[in-house]
Protein backbone atom coordinates (compact mmCIF):
# COMPACT_ATOMS: atom_id res chain seq x y z
CA UNK A 1 0.00 0.00 0.00
CA UNK A 2 1.41 3.34 -0.98
CA UNK A 3 1.20 6.22 1.51
CA UNK A 4 0.61 9.74 0.22
CA UNK A 5 1.09 11.59 3.51
CA UNK A 6 3.69 14.29 3.97
CA UNK A 7 5.88 13.95 7.04
CA UNK A 8 4.49 17.06 8.73
CA UNK A 9 1.01 15.42 8.77
CA UNK A 10 2.10 12.09 10.34
CA UNK A 11 0.98 12.95 13.88
CA UNK A 12 -1.98 15.12 12.95
CA UNK A 13 -5.70 14.50 13.15
CA UNK A 14 -7.69 14.10 9.96
CA UNK A 15 -9.83 12.12 7.57
CA UNK A 16 -8.16 9.72 5.14
CA UNK A 17 -9.19 7.53 2.25
CA UNK A 18 -7.86 4.18 1.12
CA UNK A 19 -8.38 3.95 -2.65
CA UNK A 20 -8.13 0.85 -4.72
CA UNK A 21 -6.37 1.60 -7.99
CA UNK A 22 -8.38 -0.93 -10.00
CA UNK A 23 -11.94 0.40 -9.80
CA UNK A 24 -11.46 3.45 -7.53
CA UNK A 25 -13.74 2.21 -4.72
CA UNK A 26 -12.67 3.64 -1.37
CA UNK A 27 -12.59 3.22 2.38
CA UNK A 28 -12.96 6.39 4.47
CA UNK A 29 -11.62 6.65 8.01
CA UNK A 30 -10.48 9.16 10.56
CA UNK A 31 -7.55 9.20 12.96
CA UNK A 32 -5.69 11.47 15.34
CA UNK A 33 -2.37 9.86 14.34
CA UNK A 34 -2.53 9.39 10.58
CA UNK A 35 0.83 7.63 10.05
CA UNK A 36 0.10 5.16 12.85
CA UNK A 37 -3.30 4.43 11.33
CA UNK A 38 -1.70 3.85 7.91
CA UNK A 39 0.79 1.43 9.51
CA UNK A 40 -2.04 -0.38 11.34
CA UNK A 41 -4.00 -0.87 8.11
CA UNK A 42 -0.92 -1.98 6.18
CA UNK A 43 0.26 -4.44 8.84
CA UNK A 44 -3.10 -6.10 9.47
CA UNK A 45 -3.89 -6.35 5.76
CA UNK A 46 -0.45 -7.87 5.08
CA UNK A 47 -0.98 -10.42 7.86
CA UNK A 48 -4.51 -11.20 6.58
CA UNK A 49 -6.00 -10.12 9.92
CA UNK A 50 -7.78 -6.87 9.02
CA UNK A 51 -11.10 -6.39 10.81
CA UNK A 52 -12.77 -5.16 7.61
CA UNK A 53 -13.65 -8.24 5.52
CA UNK A 54 -14.39 -6.27 2.35
CA UNK A 55 -10.98 -4.61 2.39
CA UNK A 56 -9.20 -7.83 3.36
CA UNK A 57 -10.91 -9.81 0.59
CA UNK A 58 -9.85 -7.18 -1.94
CA UNK A 59 -6.22 -7.41 -0.79
CA UNK A 60 -6.31 -11.22 -0.80
CA UNK A 61 -7.50 -11.21 -4.42
CA UNK A 62 -5.55 -8.25 -5.86
CA UNK A 63 -2.62 -7.59 -3.53
CA UNK A 64 -1.89 -4.75 -1.14
CA UNK A 65 0.04 -2.83 -3.82
CA UNK A 66 -3.33 -1.98 -5.42
CA UNK A 67 -4.20 0.31 -2.49
CA UNK A 68 -3.27 3.94 -1.82
CA UNK A 69 -3.59 5.87 1.44
CA UNK A 70 -4.47 9.57 0.95
CA UNK A 71 -5.26 12.40 3.33
CA UNK A 72 -8.58 14.07 2.51
CA UNK A 73 -8.51 16.81 5.12
CA UNK A 74 -6.95 17.80 8.42
CA UNK A 75 -9.27 18.73 11.26
CA UNK A 76 -9.39 19.01 15.04
CA UNK A 77 -10.14 16.01 17.23
CA UNK A 78 -13.53 17.56 18.09
CA UNK A 79 -14.51 17.82 14.42
CA UNK A 80 -13.15 14.43 13.37
CA UNK A 81 -16.34 12.30 13.50
CA UNK A 82 -18.44 14.97 11.76
CA UNK A 83 -15.89 15.42 8.96
CA UNK A 84 -15.49 11.67 8.57
CA UNK A 85 -19.28 11.32 8.32
CA UNK A 86 -19.36 14.05 5.65
CA UNK A 87 -16.85 12.13 3.49
CA UNK A 88 -18.55 8.78 4.12
CA UNK A 89 -21.80 10.26 2.80
CA UNK A 90 -20.09 11.99 -0.13
CA UNK A 91 -18.33 8.83 -1.36
CA UNK A 92 -21.23 6.51 -0.37
CA UNK A 93 -18.58 4.10 0.93
CA UNK A 94 -21.06 1.82 2.63
CA UNK A 95 -22.85 1.10 -0.63
CA UNK A 96 -20.08 1.49 -3.21
CA UNK A 97 -16.88 1.11 -1.20
CA UNK A 98 -15.18 -0.82 1.56
CA UNK A 99 -16.79 0.69 4.68
CA UNK A 100 -18.91 -1.78 6.64
CA UNK A 101 -21.25 0.81 8.16
CA UNK A 102 -22.72 4.08 6.98
CA UNK A 103 -21.78 5.79 10.25
CA UNK A 104 -18.49 7.26 11.43
CA UNK A 105 -19.19 6.28 15.04
CA UNK A 106 -16.57 3.89 16.38
CA UNK A 107 -16.11 1.95 19.59
CA UNK A 108 -13.59 4.30 21.21
CA UNK A 109 -14.68 5.00 24.76
CA UNK A 110 -17.36 2.29 24.69
CA UNK A 111 -18.18 0.94 28.17
CA UNK A 112 -19.11 -2.73 28.39
CA UNK A 113 -22.04 -3.71 30.61
CA UNK A 114 -21.36 -5.63 33.82
CA UNK A 115 -23.05 -8.68 32.27
CA UNK A 116 -20.73 -8.55 29.25
CA UNK A 117 -17.69 -8.20 31.51
CA UNK A 118 -18.86 -11.16 33.60
CA UNK A 119 -19.41 -13.33 30.53
CA UNK A 120 -15.94 -12.47 29.20
CA UNK A 121 -14.22 -13.24 32.51
CA UNK A 122 -15.97 -16.62 32.79
CA UNK A 123 -15.14 -17.85 29.30
CA UNK A 124 -13.32 -21.15 29.12
CA UNK A 125 -10.04 -21.44 27.27
CA UNK A 126 -9.29 -24.90 25.93
CA UNK A 127 -5.97 -26.66 26.52
CA UNK A 128 -5.34 -26.50 22.78
CA UNK A 129 -5.75 -22.70 22.81
CA UNK A 130 -3.46 -22.37 25.83
CA UNK A 131 -0.80 -24.44 24.04
CA UNK A 132 -1.07 -22.29 20.92
CA UNK A 133 -0.77 -19.13 23.00
CA UNK A 134 2.22 -20.57 24.84
CA UNK A 135 4.00 -21.51 21.61
CA UNK A 136 3.31 -18.11 20.14
CA UNK A 137 4.80 -16.36 23.19
CA UNK A 138 7.95 -18.50 23.48
CA UNK A 139 11.13 -16.56 23.00
CA UNK A 140 9.42 -13.17 23.07
CA UNK A 141 10.71 -10.79 25.76
CA UNK A 142 8.18 -9.78 28.39
CA UNK A 143 7.47 -6.06 28.81
CA UNK A 144 9.06 -4.47 31.89
CA UNK A 145 5.67 -3.30 33.16
CA UNK A 146 4.52 -6.93 33.25
CA UNK A 147 7.69 -8.06 35.01
CA UNK A 148 7.19 -5.33 37.62
CA UNK A 149 3.57 -6.39 38.16
CA UNK A 150 4.60 -10.04 38.67
CA UNK A 151 7.35 -8.98 41.04
CA UNK A 152 4.89 -7.05 43.22
CA UNK A 153 2.45 -9.97 43.23
CA UNK A 154 5.16 -12.42 44.32
CA UNK A 155 6.83 -10.19 46.90
CA UNK A 156 6.22 -11.26 50.49
CA UNK A 157 4.32 -14.42 49.59
CA UNK A 158 5.49 -17.43 51.56
CA UNK A 159 6.97 -20.23 49.48
CA UNK A 160 5.69 -23.76 49.95
CA UNK A 161 8.09 -26.52 51.01
CA UNK A 162 7.54 -28.33 47.71
CA UNK A 163 8.47 -25.15 45.82
CA UNK A 164 11.62 -24.71 47.93
CA UNK A 165 12.61 -28.34 47.29
CA UNK A 166 12.11 -27.94 43.53
CA UNK A 167 14.29 -24.83 43.59
CA UNK A 168 17.01 -26.62 45.60
CA UNK A 169 17.03 -29.49 43.11
CA UNK A 170 17.07 -27.21 40.08
CA UNK A 171 20.02 -25.24 41.50
CA UNK A 172 22.02 -28.31 42.45
CA UNK A 173 25.35 -28.20 40.66
CA UNK A 174 24.77 -24.66 39.41
CA UNK A 175 28.01 -22.76 39.93
CA UNK A 176 26.82 -19.48 38.47
CA UNK A 177 26.62 -17.19 41.47
CA UNK A 178 25.92 -19.92 44.01
CA UNK A 179 28.38 -20.56 46.82
CA UNK A 180 28.73 -24.07 48.11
Amino acid sequence: MKCFLIESDYKKCGVYVIKNTINKSVYVGGSCFLRKRFNDHKNTLSKRKHINDKLQDFVNENGIECLEFHLIELCSKDELRNREQFWLDKYECYLKGFNLTSSSVNSTGYKHSEAAKEMQSNRLVTKETRLKQSEWQKGKPKPQILKDKWSVLRKGRPKSESFKEKMRLSMKGNKNGCKK
